[in-house]
């Protein structure tokens, strides 16, 4: 199963969003999609400013009919700051 894979790198890595975006991805493609959003949720408490991160975990969890943490909303939050700044992410 590819997730082994994953598992051990996140072993090895454990604070690392992208490894674990990948498993997310990964667990996707194998229609484990409760897996996947928890995966997402984790990565995105590793990288809260990543907005892609964000709207894949809210994505899921609407699929998943299970509420978003507050992480989502503090995503959100950078990106609008960041926009009316004048900067963008």
């Amino acid at each position: 199963m590819p997730s082994l894979v994953f598992l051990r790198a996140i072993d090895g890595a454990p604070d690392s969003a992208s490894i674990r975006k990948d498993l997310a991805y990964t667990y996707l493609k194998i229609g484990e999609t409760e897996a996947a959003r928890d995966q997402f949720a984790e990565a995105l408490r590793l990288d809260p400013k990543d907005t892609h991160l964000a709207l894949e975990y809210a994505f899921l969890c609407f699929e998943t009919k299970k509420q978003a943490h507050s992480g989502i909303s503090m995503a959100r939050s950078s990106r609008a700051s960041s926009v009316g700044n004048g900067r963008s992410s």
